[in-house]
């Protein structure tokens, strides 16, 4: 089986989450649910790549980027949510907002890219029926996944 592309991942994620229904449902389970989005991405676009992994490497893959969400990318999240509450007193905010989004987006380039090289060192199964995301979905959201597919698949991938 051929090697994960991390340029091919990133596009695809662009053009996925360029969808709005998309964006709802994904920032909803990072909200509520405390889901990585960037992990979500990963596995339905493993599921487009006809790639099923098992709970083990699913758990690798989550320490792959545990350290670098917890650390780097949350707390940038958490600034620019307290600057956003904040605004009114935050000199330059549309500015800087502008920037720490910039940032981010390039962290979360970076992330994706944890998650190809950790994936690349995985063995790897072909499966045309490939449901990643039930490893990682609690219970309760998997009749949203509906959801997720059914935007996934208005998305030009």
């Amino acid at each position: 089986m051929k090697a994960i592309d991390a340029a091919d991942f990133w596009q695809f994620s662009l053009s996925v989450y360029d969808n709005e229904q998309v964006q709802k449902t994904l920032l909803n389970w990072q909200n509520d649910y405390g889901l990585n989005v960037n992990l979500c991405l990963f596995l339905a676009y493993l599921d487009y790549q006809h790639v099923a992994l098992q709970a083990q490497q699913l758990d690798s893959l989550i320490a792959s980027i545990g350290d670098f969400n917890e650390h780097a990318l949350q707390p940038l999240r958490d600034i620019r949510g307290y600057l956003k509450r904040n605004q009114s007193s935050v000199v330059n905010y549309n500015n800087i907002r502008t920037q720490i989004l910039d940032l981010e987006l390039a962290m979360e380039k970076l992330q994706q890219h944890q998650l190809v090289s950790a994936c690349n060192t995985l063995t790897l199964r072909h499966n045309t029926q490939a449901f990643n995301l039930a490893l990682y979905l609690p219970n309760a959201l998997l009749p949203l996944k509906a959801d997720l597919d059914q935007a996934l698949h208005q998305s030009p991938a």
